[in-house]
């Protein structure tokens, strides 16, 4: 077996932001669980709860529970996507570390061709919205916004990326550790900013084609929007300036054993 799974492969943490997401969480940890089971590898799903007002938490819990790969890190007060993801980065134990919204539910041939660049060389493996071979069961008005949002950000980043907000993405641990300390947005701009880090510190990134289909509608309004386009002009700021944001007092909390960390390499 190659690089991508069997003996001596890489472990994979896979963060699941999560934001009263209680109607279809269960069934995204499990197909994930299923999926990277199949890699031979491995892995841990972190459920990153946002300070969910549904039962977004007890969903996780009862999968944590039922399963010791699976954890749960939560916090207090609700911060935002960009909060959850560093959340569950710092609790995460693997080499490897993804995100994926819980919307989107990966199969093991995904994953695999997802985890084989970062195999062979690359620090970023992301998803790619508007690939030829992509297909994206979206609205008009969600692919119009989502483009429009891109092109700004690539723009004012200078990202050699065409999508930046497709909520699947893997990156080396190392560029993560380099690129985390100085990321100030907590909300739907955090993608921009990690990778604009991320190429900053010499990222080399692979952009690959995504199914996805739309089971839940789009979180992002025009507020939303409002405050992604301002959140990006501050980490602009931030990046020229080469300021560092303010200590944030929050409360955090892992939960379920911790799995033996994975050498870092």
């Amino acid at each position: 077996m190659g690089p991508t799974g069997g003996p001596g492969a890489r472990g994979v943490s896979v963060i699941v932001p999560a934001y009263n997401e209680a109607a279809i969480l269960e069934g995204t940890v499990t197909d994930l669980v299923r999926a990277l089971s199949e890699l031979k590898r491995p892995f841990e799903v972190i459920v990153a709860d946002d300070c969910s007002k549904d039962d977004t938490l007890a969903v996780a819990r009862s999968l944590a529970k039922a399963d010791p790969r699976v954890r749960v890190a939560t916090h207090t007060p609700n911060r935002g996507k960009g909060a959850a993801i560093r959340m569950g980065f710092a609790a995460s134990t693997m080499p490897i570390v993804g995100y994926v919204d819980a919307d989107i539910r990966p199969d093991a041939e995904t994953l695999r061709a997802y985890l084989a660049p970062l195999d062979q060389g690359r620090h970023i493996a992301l998803a790619n919205k508007w690939h030829s071979e992509s297909r994206v069961d979206y609205t008009f008005a969600r692919k119009f916004a989502s483009y429009g949002y891109a092109l700004f950000a690539k723009v004012l980043f200078w990202i050699p990326v065409v999508d930046t907000q497709c909520g699947f993405k893997f990156f080396d641990r190392r560029v993560l550790e380099k690129a985390m300390p100085h990321l100030t947005v907590d909300r739907f701009g955090f993608d921009v900013e990690l990778l604009a880090w991320c190429v900053h510190y010499g990222a080399r990134i692979e952009a690959l084609p995504i199914r996805i289909r739309e089971i839940r509608a789009s979180k992002v309004n025009r507020l939303e929007v409002l405050k992604m386009l301002k959140d990006l002009l501050l980490a602009r700021m931030h990046m020229w300036t080469g300021a560092r944001g303010r200590e944030r007092v929050t409360e955090v909390e892992v939960e379920s054993p911790a799995l033996e960390a994975a050498p870092r390499v």
